[in-house]
C-alpha cells in the first residue's frame, strides 16, 4: 500500500514513517508541503490521474496551502 505523508514538520514525518514502516506498510512517500503532495498526486494535470498512491495522511495546518484546501483540490 503506497502512502503519501504530508506534514511541514520533519519530526512528524519521521515519526509517521517509522511507525508505518515498522508495521510493514510501504512504499512510503514523505513530503513537506501540500504543493509537493498535490504534484505527486497529479492534481492540476490534464487527463486521468494515475499516481499509484493508495492513502494520503496530511497535516491540516501548513503554510501556503493548508490540508483542507489541498483536500478540496484533490
Amino acid at each position: 500500500m503506497s502512502i503519501l505523508i504530508i506534514d511541514d514538520f520533519q519530526e512528524e514525518r519521521d515519526l509517521l514513517y517509522s511507525i508505518l514502516h515498522s508495521a510493514g506498510f510501504g512504499p512510503l512517500l514523505p513530503v513537506g508541503t501540500a504543493q509537493e503532495g498535490l504534484q505527486l498526486l497529479g492534481v492540476g494535470k490534464r487527463g486521468k490521474q494515475t499516481s499509484g498512491i493508495d492513502l494520503v495522511l496530511m497535516d491540516l495546518e501548513m503554510p501556503e496551502i493548508d490540508g483542507l484546501e489541498a483536500c478540496q483540490r484533490i
